[in-house]
């Protein structure tokens, strides 16, 4: 209807489809409010775009790893905890335990 161009992949994830997208330097980055993309080595994610202040949030996964002294493993890893769309938030369920067992987070 709008004729606008647009790429569909069957049965792939959009997040690996832009992450690839950006790797292959087909696109600058992706704009999105999810950051899984990072787990899959988006190196360039845009965020919280606000067209009436005319500002966005830019991340770069190879600054992030680098100021953080992480490797993409842990930074995977860090992710994985924090919780993502694919899973459900490993810490609450650590937090859960501990706390069912006798331990208290501080």
């Amino acid at each position: 209807m709008l004729k606008i161009k647009y790429i569909h992949i069957e049965n792939q994830e959009a997040d690996i489809v832009c992450s690839q997208l950006v790797r292959k330097k087909y696109v600058d980055g992706v704009l999105t409010n999810d950051m899984d993309l990072l787990a899959y080595d988006c190196n360039k994610v845009f965020r919280n775009l606000n067209f009436k202040e005319d500002t966005l949030t830019e991340y770069r996964t190879n600054l992030i790893l680098s100021k953080l002294n992480l490797t993409r493993q842990q930074c995977i890893d860090i992710i994985i905890i924090l919780g993502c769309d694919y899973c459900d938030k490993v810490y609450r369920k650590l937090e859960e335990f501990l706390f069912n067992s006798g331990f208290r987070i501080i």
